[in-house]
Formats: structure tokens, C-alpha cells, sequence
């Protein structure tokens, strides 16, 4: 039997991939409304692109707390901290590409 144990660290790599997502919305979308993208194109890029500068800061973080000796394995729905950053890489380039072809 697989016994999952909810950790406080792994949330942080959830919450840290929502966080980065939002803030290059909050940043990136209007400067790419400026330079003439539809609202939906910039919006997905910006996400995208929130995503994966989300899971770049993420995985040193996931290596730091594997390499801890605390011997706990640090999870989130089961899912550990690099896998939420494959996910949030994954998310990103899909929305990345799926903003293009919106642009056009």
C-alpha cells in the first residue's frame, strides 16, 4: 500500500508555480498588448512563460529539500517537488505554443 505524507514544504511548489504565473500576468500581458497581441495570446504567453521561470526557481528548491537530512520525502497530492516542476514546465511551453497559434 503507497502511504502518501502531506508535507508543508510541498505545497510550496505549487504555490510558487501559481505565484510566478500571476505576477508575469500581471507584468508581461500588458506589455504584450502593446505591442499588438490579442488578449487571449498575450494572456497565455504570459502564463506560459510565468510557468516555466516558476519551475526554473522551483527544481534548486527541490533539490535543496531532497538533499536535506531530514529523510522526509516532501509532497503534494502525491506528487513530489520536481514533479510539480515537470508539470509547470510541460503547462508553460503548452501555453507558449497555444498562444501562437491564437496570435495568428
Amino acid at each position: 500500500m503507497l502511504h502518501v505524507r502531506w508535507s508543508g514544504f510541498g505545497v510550496l511548489s505549487a504555490i510558487l508555480l501559481m505565484t510566478a504565473m500571476i505576477a508575469a500576468t500581471l507584468l508581461l500581458r500588458p506589455i504584450f498588448l502593446q505591442h499588438g497581441m490579442p488578449l487571449h495570446a498575450a494572456a497565455w504567453l504570459a502564463d506560459g512563460l510565468g510557468l516555466l521561470i516558476g519551475a526554473a526557481i522551483n527544481l534548486p528548491l527541490a533539490r535543496w529539500m531532497r538533499d536535506r537530512p531530514s529523510g522526509k520525502r516532501h509532497s503534494f497530492m502525491g506528487l513530489g517537488m520536481q514533479a510539480w516542476s515537470v508539470i509547470g514546465a510541460i503547462g508553460g511551453i503548452a501555453l507558449i505554443i497555444a498562444s501562437h497559434f491564437q496570435a495568428q
